[in-house]
């Protein structure tokens, strides 16, 4: 009977054990795909970047530069130092270490970026100025939503933010426009854009009312799938005196009508 017992007990133990690993992947799993949208410790200089270096008291050495395409920046005395994928902060203390060899004693160096040109990313679709901005370190999507002035009028529901993957294809990530404007304070809801990201705005369907009304046009329904007929007149100002409404078809609105 103790044998028995033991054995028991031991595939209890056993059972225990997997489900706890099944769990821990399953959560491992999950921070993988969320840390895709983690934002970054601090911004990295990369090609096209310039850099204000300053050389305290040997004012003739203080100069910026430009990131180069192979990442170094050219320097007096030390010629090129790859500077490519450091913050300034270690870009700095390499710069010491090699003034600080044979060439200046104890060197106090300090490195700022004057202009940014090497994270770019691309706002499009439904806002007021579409096009490519550089960020300035992690910014979350409602700063590089302001990049390109906001939302336009006819944005939609739906905002979508692609990520390259880094063996090919891309990571989407989608995110509501109303809950963005909700809960902006959320990661969820308003996640970190990094360098080379796309985010694009949906546009809105668009009802158009045309014919005898105070203003004929299309109207985007935004967050709405479907509006009523007495909406959609209310968006083209009423009807006007010369209306014949008992004459207009009957029809039911759809994503696209036209009244």
């Amino acid at each position: 009977l103790g044998a028995t017992i033991n054995t028991m007990l031991m595939r209890i133990t056993g059972l225990w054990i997997s489900l706890a690993l099944a769990l821990g992947a399953a959560g491992e799993e999950r921070a993988a795909r969320s840390d895709a949208f983690a934002p970054n410790a601090a911004y990295r200089l990369g090609p096209g970047d310039v850099v204000e270096i300053q050389i305290f008291e040997v004012e003739e050495l203080s100069k910026p530069a430009v990131v180069s395409p192979d990442g170094a920046v050219l320097l007096p005395l030390i010629g090129a130092v790859p500077v490519a994928g450091m913050t300034t902060g270690e870009a700095a203390a390499r710069l010491r270490a090699l003034y600080a060899n044979n060439l200046i004693r104890d060197p106090q160096i300090a490195v700022t970026v004057k202009e940014y040109h090497s994270q770019p990313v691309a706002v499009l679709g439904a806002v007021t100025r579409p096009g490519v901005y550089q960020l300035r370190g992690r910014r979350r999507l409602t700063d590089v939503l302001a990049l390109a002035e906001g939302l336009a009028p006819d944005a939609g529901s739906e905002i979508t933010i692609a990520r390259p993957r880094p063996g090919g294809g891309d990571e989407l990530f989608r995110v509501g426009a109303r809950d963005l404007l909700q809960f902006s304070a959320t990661d969820q809801h308003n996640p970190w854009v990094q360098a080379h990201d796309t985010v694009r705005v949906s546009k809105a369907g668009v009802v158009y009312v045309v014919g005898e009304v105070g203003k004929a046009g299309g109207f985007p329904l935004r967050d709405q799938e479907q509006i009523s007929v007495l909406k959609a007149l209310s968006l083209a100002e009423g009807l006007r005196r010369t209306a014949a409404p008992q004459r207009a078809p009957s029809r039911s609105t759809t994503r696209k009508p036209t009244l």
